[in-house]
């Protein structure tokens, strides 16, 4: 069993984000990434989600990177009790 923290953020609209962890996640198992890597970049992908409004906003690779770097300097986490 692995556990991920998530990121602390302003969330502006947390619908899809379930989908859009499991989808990053799964697409990083697909392609041969571990378990901790690919639940981290389900984590970043849900949390750039959060970031957006509305229920559609496209994430892909761009979105991503054009955020990427803020996951990369963030250390601090968050814990569900």
């Amino acid at each position: 069993v692995h556990y991920e923290p998530g990121f602390i953020l302003k969330p502006v609209d947390t619908v899809g984000c379930g989908d859009t962890f499991f989808a990053g996640a799964i697409q990083r198992l697909v392609s041969g990434h571990s378990l901790v890597e690919s639940t981290k970049f389900g984590n970043q992908l849900a949390a750039a989600n959060a970031m957006l409004d509305g229920a559609t906003s496209p994430i892909d690779e761009a979105l991503f990177s054009s955020v990427g770097s803020y996951f990369r300097n963030s250390r601090e986490r968050f814990y569900f009790q």
